[in-house]
């Protein structure tokens, strides 16, 4: 039969290893999110640079 306190450590253990699974699986999706953002952000000035080179912006009036 397995000692109590053997069964608690375990269960500590366990318990331990989970918590630190959650949050390193919390900081890999807020990298990935800043990633995601990050790419958003190039590929919208990618398309505005396009847009200009082919004539498709038009040009702000100085009012």
């Amino acid at each position: 039969m397995i000692p109590v306190e053997l069964t608690m450590w375990i269960l500590i253990l366990t318990g331990v290893i989970g918590l630190t699974n959650i949050v390193l699986m919390a900081l890999v999706m807020r990298l990935f999110y800043r990633s995601l953002n990050l790419q958003k952000d190039i590929l919208n000035q990618i398309r505005h640079l396009a847009n200009a080179q082919a004539g498709l912006l038009e040009l702000e009036d100085d009012d």
